[in-house]
């Protein structure tokens, strides 16, 4: 990548002021995903952005990355001054969720081309070298900083590549470090990627980052973004979203292209099937207890439930926690809700044993070729 293509800039727009509410997921569910070849964002970070140029028709990506309070408030700056920045130096469309108390994470989305996107993190990067916040990098490398990238579970490999081939490529060409997370984030299934370098090495780093993702075109099934969350907290937890679509089934919610696809054994669901039955197991944990919601197209909750409730019922065993899903309201909404109640531990793994399900699911269904339509890099 030369200094000429870095200096492409598209023509979107943001509001600082008016950050994306991290709590919608039908805006802000995907990380590291190219939303669409269209001609403008599709993900609404600011309520007033203007559409970029229609001569522009590059691909399109949203990237997320966690920052602290303190780091949101440095790119922010003064009254919005250094976002208006970015945004007039990279045409991207960005922002941050929203404060939420006693939590020292915030998620910045940022969306456009791939080269506004690796500008506008280069700019950040900047940002925190020069008005360092946080213990990001050793003190001991003070030109450099750590951009902290949100990538889905299953789009890791596209990172990483065979026997690490990509990741190795990505640090040769850039310069910098990078540190892939072994763990999902906590209540998600969403990864930590580590970028640690200069200022130019994270803009490289970032651009051949989501080329890589974006090259595979690997279709997306059953992500659930990190929302940072209050870990003492006895409250309700934010809902997410699950959409699916890409292999014949329905796409009910999905706004920016960054739907997920699965189903199995799509089965009507009854009073003893559907979650609305006690539990097999009790749980004994002295964790505080929270909820967890997922939102699912209807004719996808067979993958939840299972043939006579076999896999619903798997679940609570294994994690310890309750499930319930609503019913189908006639005449109302394609949805229908899961609703997860249990302590941190018990929910997070009812949430992986969930995701494992659509995954097999997406795979079973693509190999069947369900919908008439291949969707081998068709994003």
């Amino acid at each position: 990548m030369n200094n000429d293509s870095l200096a492409r800039l598209t023509g979107l727009s943001l509001n600082p002021d008016t950050p994306p509410n991290n709590q919608d997921t039908d805006t802000d569910t995907v990380m590291a995903l190219p939303v669409s070849n269209t001609t403008h964002s599709t993900v609404t970070a600011a309520d007033n952005a203007e559409p970029s140029s229609p001569t522009d028709s590059t691909p399109q990506v949203t990237l997320r990355a966690l920052v602290s309070t303190k780091e949101a408030g440095v790119v922010i700056g003064h009254g919005g001054k250094n976002v208006a920045d970015i945004r007039d130096e990279t045409g991207v469309k960005a922002g941050v969720s929203k404060v939420i108390p006693g939590v020292t994470e915030r998620i910045l989305t940022i969306t456009g081309s791939f080269v506004g996107v690796a500008k506008a993190f280069a700019m950040i990067a900047k940002l925190l070298v020069d008005s360092p916040v946080s213990q990001t990098s050793p003190q001991q490398f003070p030109d450099c900083t750590t951009i902290r990238l949100l990538v889905s579970h299953h789009l890791i490999g596209s990172v990483i590549g065979k026997s690490g081939s990509k990741i190795k490529q990505i640090q040769e060409d850039s310069g910098a470090k990078l540190v892939v997370s072994k763990d999902m984030l906590h209540q998600s299934t969403e990864r930590v990627v580590d970028i640690l370098g200069l200022v130019k090495s994270i803009e490289v780093a970032v651009f051949n980052l989501a080329s890589c993702i974006y090259n595979d075109g690997k279709p997306v099934v059953g992500v659930i973004p990190y929302q940072p969350q209050a870990q003492s907290s006895t409250q309700p937890r934010s809902n997410a979203r699950i959409s699916f679509d890409e292999s014949g089934s329905q796409n009910n919610n999905s706004r920016n292209g960054n739907s997920h696809n699965s189903n199995r054994n799509r089965n009507n669901s009854n009073d003893r099937s559907n979650g609305n039955s006690r539990p097999n197991t009790t749980v004994t944990s002295d964790e505080p207890q929270t909820t967890q919601t997922l939102a699912v197209p209807s004719d996808m909750v067979g993958c939840i439930i299972g043939k006579g409730g076999s896999f619903i019922a798997n679940i609570r065993r294994q994690s310890n926690a309750k499930l319930r899903i609503s019913e189908l309201e006639e005449g109302g909404s394609n949805e229908r809700v899961v609703t997860i109640v249990g302590s941190a531990s018990s929910i997070a793994k009812a949430l992986q044993l969930i995701y494992e399900q659509l995954e097999a699911e997406k795979s079973r269904r693509l190999n069947a070729g369900v919908g008439g339509r291949r969707v081998d890099g068709d994003m």
